[in-house]
């Protein structure tokens, strides 16, 4: 009887994998938790703290991408049961454009975020670089390749293929629609990219005076956006250009003290006058901005979009 119960909690009814939830926390242990634990210390305990080193924080980034897609890949044959194609990764020459747009859709967002928030004086720029071009190109390129596109590549995959799809399924397996389940995994997505990356980012000097309401709204935003795409599109690469142009965004216009040992592109500080001035104004109308290019995309190639991304999307 004890065993039976126990198995009932970790297997529910299926036989062949264990629980939704279960499958969500042990994928996002094993493909972003472990990793980020497990390279710093390889790096402290080899050359020691290696911030303001650029080229060791690239190399151990770039070990901390493939960490993760390798533990992608036992994650999905082991625990998950479903081919890595399914989280998202058919590779065509549509994946790569849906990456594109994703990637330009959050710089868009970000330009129309900062021009608002000049016009309305709630930003000011504090500085612009004082590197090199050689310095500032070259580690722009680097900072893209590893540090930008490779994060995104693990992130990516995470909140939507194993989040989000994990997430549809598990409201799916309660009965719920096809419908319900695509917004279960988009709210429960975005709520749980927002939170992790509070308990990440959650410094309030992070952000100069902008209050914390404002980064976990735009957690959420990016994070509910990279699911949506992922069910819309069939795939996961608008979430990935989407995390990628993201980061790049906060690479260039980056608040408060900036990210340590990168150099930054253009500081600015929060000045709002209230947190609703920020959030409910300009990262609302920035946030519906996104979402209306995600499905003015989705509708311009609404014909060529075959998913294979699991069962969900195909009972849409």
């Amino acid at each position: 009887m004890i065993y039976d119960n126990i198995r009932h909690i970790i297997y529910g009814e299926e036989e062949t994998r264990i629980r939704a939830t279960w499958r969500i926390l042990l994928g996002l242990i094993l493909v972003l938790f472990l990793p980020q634990l497990l390279v710093p210390l390889i790096a402290f305990a080899t050359v020691g703290d290696p911030m303001g080193q650029h080229l060791l924080m690239s190399i151990f980034m770039f070990f901390m991408t493939a960490m993760a897609l390798i533990f992608l890949v036992g994650f999905a044959r082991f625990i998950d049961r479903r081919p890595v194609r399914e989280y998202g990764l058919n590779l065509s020459r549509s994946w790569w454009l849906d990456g594109l747009a994703g990637f330009i859709t959050p710089l868009v967002v970000f330009t129309v975020y900062v021009g608002l928030s000049l016009f309305f004086g709630w930003i000011s720029v504090e500085s612009i670089t004082d590197e090199s071009f050689v310095v500032l190109a070259g580690w722009g390129v680097l900072f893209f390749l590893v540090y930008i596109l490779g994060g995104a590549i693990a992130e990516g995959i995470a909140y939507t293929g194993i989040v989000g799809q994990n997430l549809a399924e598990g409201a799916r397996a309660h009965g719920g629609s096809a419908q319900v389940a695509v917004a279960t995994a988009v709210i429960g997505g975005g709520l749980l990219f927002s939170i992790l990356h509070f308990f990440v980012y959650g410094d309030p000097g992070a952000f100069g005076e902008l209050p914390l309401s404002g980064p976990v709204f735009i957690w959420f935003a990016v994070g509910s956006v990279m699911v949506l795409s992922y069910f819309w599109t069939g795939n996961a690469a608008f979430a990935i250009g989407v995390n990628a142009g993201a980061n790049m965004g906060g690479w260039l216009f980056h608040p408060g003290d900036g990210l340590p040992g990168i150099p930054h592109v253009i500081m600015i500080e929060h000045n709002p006058p209230a947190p609703f001035d920020a959030v409910g104004g300009t990262l609302a109308v920035s946030w519906v901005i996104g979402l209306a290019i995600l499905a003015a995309w989705v509708y311009y190639r609404k014909d060529s979009i075959t998913h294979d991304t699991g069962e969900i999307p195909q009972s849409l």
